[in-house]
């Protein structure tokens, strides 16, 4: 795993190197550019986590925080292996996306609820929840049908319904001082867009605090402006990031490249 710091690059390593950049997909498949956004790496992170001096690898914080996490996509052992180093007192808020694409995406949802009913984790609503909810509701005249679902065909047709309910109640934002989380943005309005890029990047002006998204993959956290942008395309390869909003801290681990299918 890996954490960074803008002073030291790096404090913490796994055996394996940073994954490298992938070519930029703008269709959705791979990485994006944001070409006005700068690398995230914490000045402040040493001053509130430090290294278990039982050199298990586990951050232990000097003070309560939140961990946002980028889009999962079904990726439970990255998770895992996440979860194992992050503060255990610490709040995790999922950005959404936790379902389709990845190898392990029914143990992935059941490892969240679990956090989520034991007041760990906050689970958002991500285009992907929604886009199945919408599918096995009928509501959306554009959802795709169920069998190009990749959380439908893994689920089967009973299970998935009756995840339904608990989809419908994954909320679309989660703000506390000086910041707010959610999967892709804000319309003008300040209504969440669960799909909205360029548009949210090139207009918002900090209403809300500081704007943590996930929704569009890139090869490392990045901040523009008043938005942090932590989905670093675990399930394509690349990183599954969580970032600290109190310390901008980023704790990384490597994704589904790594991964076989699991139970968590």
């Amino acid at each position: 795993w890996v954490m960074r710091n803008r002073a030291t690059g790096l404090s913490r390593q796994s055996l394996r190197n940073k994954h490298p950049p992938r070519t930029t997909r703008p269709d959705g498949s791979g990485f994006w550019d944001c070409s006005e956004a700068q690398p995230l790496f914490a000045e402040t992170a040493f001053d509130a986590l430090k290294i278990s001096s039982q050199g298990k690898g586990v951050l232990v914080a000097s003070r309560a925080c939140h961990w946002v996490i980028g889009d999962v996509h079904g990726c439970c052992a990255s998770l895992q292996n996440l979860l194992a180093v992050l503060p255990s007192r610490d709040h995790l808020v999922f950005l959404g996306d936790l379902i389709n694409r990845g190898p392990a995406i029914e143990a992935t949802m059941n490892l969240a609820w679990t956090l989520v009913s034991s007041g760990r984790a906050t689970w958002l609503r991500g285009n992907h929840e929604q886009g199945l909810i919408d599918a096995l509701e009928g509501s959306a005249e554009h959802a795709p049908g169920l069998s190009q679902i990749d959380t439908y065909r893994q689920l089967g047709d009973a299970l998935s319904r009756q995840w339904l309910n608990r989809l419908k109640q994954l909320p679309l934002t989660y703000r506390t001082d000086g910041w707010i989380a959610t999967h892709a943005g804000f319309d003008r309005d300040g209504t969440p867009n669960l799909s909205i890029r360029d548009p949210f990047w090139e207009t918002y002006d900090g209403i809300y605090g500081v704007a943590v998204i996930g929704h569009t993959p890139r090869s490392q956290v990045e901040r523009r402006r008043q938005i942090v942008l932590i989905d670093t395309g675990a399930v394509y390869g690349g990183l599954l990031s969580a970032y600290c909003p109190e310390t901008d801290a980023v704790v990384q681990v490597m994704g589904a490249a790594c991964e076989a299918p699991v139970s968590c």
